[in-house]
């Protein structure tokens, strides 16, 4: 079996388009099930408990670059540094 996830970025209106980003991107990416439930979303866990303490927290770009949401730490150089570079 496989897993599909999508995202989108930019404004789907065709009506009024936004000149300071014009752009609307649809992107995915297929995994086997048995790459996401043994490699992909224990990482993910992981990363999210040794950063946060939890692996509750979404990882939405717009959420860490504002530090809302449960970001709020990345204000911090160091944190925001760590956050980046997690291995």
């Amino acid at each position: 079996m496989k897993i599909l996830f999508l995202d989108e970025s930019g404004d789907h209106n065709l009506i009024t388009i936004d000149k300071s980003y014009p752009y609307f991107v649809l992107a995915g990416c297929i995994l086997e099930q048995k790459v996401h439930d043994e490699s992909l979303a224990p990482a993910i866990s992981s990363l999210k408990k040794d950063l946060f303490q939890t692996d509750k927290i979404v990882l939405h770009y717009v959420d860490y670059t504002r530090n809302k949401n449960g970001f709020e730490k990345v204000k911090d150089k160091a944190f925001r540094e760590e956050f980046y570079e997690f291995e």
